[in-house]
């Protein structure tokens, strides 16, 4: 825990309006995809394999883009995927995937912030101080064993109501001291968490699949796919079909309805 989130911890029932969280109901993750994408041929990857890789946890073949890539080697972590806790951001919405709890397996293989990393690497994101951000990330980042606490800590100080979080609405303060807030304007990855699992293939998926937001049409377009992928068996490919046919939704805005799909979960 960084001192930053000890400091306010002790007390927090009496602040906001006493929002601490049931610890058995979190905030769902989610992942989505920008709409479009200046990816250079010799990188291309269907938008539908990109989901299937997700979903089913083979994460190996998932392709970094540069920057990226170039974020991780500046804060000297491995290749990773990653996650928005309970929020998806709007321009991400060609689908939007929302997820349950981790598979055990995954565990060691997961950490979360409470930014996003990227945005931390790159600059996007204002501070206060000269911190690297290396140092900052390696401070504050948490297990999954020991995040869900620090993160129902802060909503339920920064925000009035638990609800508010998956929202683009500001929170009163952010968990890093040295993130400048009102620089930060309207931008959420300055404080909005980001859950990140090892990009190698898993035993199982990484956590588990609650719903699929696609745009109209696409969802009949990933299940085409799906019946033409030629690495999965007969038994997978039926096992695949028979959970986008249970957890698959078509919205003409994913993002919105992922967040709306999270907050009535945790309500």
């Amino acid at each position: 825990m960084s001192m930053a989130l000890g400091a306010w911890k002790f007390g927090i029932a009496t602040l906001g309006r006493g929002n601490i969280f049931d610890l058995s109901v979190p905030f769902g993750w989610t992942q989505g995809m920008r709409r479009f994408v200046p990816t250079p041929p010799s990188r291309a990857m269907p938008w539908q394999e990109v989901l299937w890789r997700r979903l089913t946890g083979r994460f190996g073949g998932l392709r970094s883009g540069e920057t990226t890539r170039d974020s991780e080697i500046i804060l000297g972590i491995d290749r990773n995927v990653y996650y928005y806790l309970g929020s998806c951001h709007p321009d991400f919405g060609l689908f939007v995937a929302t997820f349950g709890e981790h598979s055990p397996d995954a565990v060691p293989a997961t950490a979360v912030s409470p930014f996003d990393t990227g945005g931390i690497a790159q600059g996007h994101i204002p501070l206060t101080t000269p911190i690297l951000p290396k140092a900052l990330v390696k401070r504050d980042s948490y297990k999954v064993g020991a995040y869900q606490a620090n993160f129902n800590a802060w909503v339920s100080a920064a925000y009035p109501a638990r609800d508010d979080y998956p929202t683009p609405q500001r929170p009163k303060f952010v968990v890093s001291p040295e993130i400048d807030l009102a620089a930060a304007e309207d931008d959420g990855r300055a404080w909005k968490w980001e859950g990140r699992v090892a990009a190698r293939d898993l035993s199982a998926p990484p956590l588990k699949p609650t719903a699929v937001f696609f745009q109209p049409g696409r969802r009949i377009r990933y299940r085409d796919w799906i019946k033409e992928e030629s690495s999965m068996t007969t038994a997978e490919t039926s096992e695949h079909i028979q959970l986008i046919a249970s957890i698959g939704r078509d919205d003409p805005d994913p993002a919105r309805a992922a967040r709306q799909f999270i907050i009535e979960v945790i309500n």
